[in-house]
């Protein structure tokens, strides 16, 4: 009697052993798997963030020199050139060209939590050139209103324009110029990132 209940004691333990490691393999391959889904999503949303950024880079690529040819030229005109030139001496206005910039993949990876597995320095990286770029949106669009405001067709309307197109030129430059140095960095940061991946 003595040997069976120690068989069956001996059955027993095996089989909690078993289960035992049976869990414990089963955790485990939950969590390969569960930390290939994260880093593809971290993949994944690291190469839209970089999409975003290189079409944002493109975009003020495309109007930087416009903006500093109007800044440029609009530092060697003064008032009084201004009042006394008889053809419209805002003749290579085109308009302002500050659109809004790209931000949904950041926001994505804001509003899903995604960021938290990133590195630090990129996460950082990262909100700091977007906080850059809602600037610069809120900024064209202070611009476009400001503009619309102003009444054209009288000389001092022209005047005004002039001034206040004079001023937003050299905001508009700074701030384009930042925006292309943290673009350059975050795609070298996030070229980075994915060689850890």
């Amino acid at each position: 009697m003595e040997n069976k209940t120690a068989a069956y004691f001996k059955y027993a333990i095996g089989e909690i052993f078993l289960v035992v490691v049976g869990i414990l393999i089963a955790l485990q391959i939950n969590n390969w798997n569960d930390k290939i889904k994260a880093e593809e999503a971290k993949f994944q949303i690291l190469t839209s963030i970089k999409k975003e950024i290189q079409a944002n880079k493109e975009h003020i690529e495309a109007v930087f020199p416009y903006h500093n040819m109007l800044r440029d030229t609009l530092r060697t005109l003064d008032t009084e050139t201004m009042k006394t030139t008889k053809t419209n001496p805002l003749g290579f206005w085109k308009g302002h060209r500050i659109f809004r910039l790209r931000t949904a993949s950041f926001q994505t990876a804001v509003q899903s939590g995604l960021m938290k597995d990133f590195d630090l320095e990129l996460s950082e990286s990262l909100n700091n050139l977007y906080t850059s770029v809602q600037f610069y949106n809120d900024f064209g669009q202070t611009v476009s209103n400001g503009i619309f405001e102003i009444n054209q067709t009288t000389e001092e309307g022209t005047l005004h324009m002039f001034n206040f197109v004079k001023m937003i030129m050299e905001d508009v430059h700074y701030a384009e110029s930042e925006l292309l140095k943290g673009f350059d960095i975050n795609l070298e940061e996030i070229d980075a990132e994915f060689n850890f991946l």
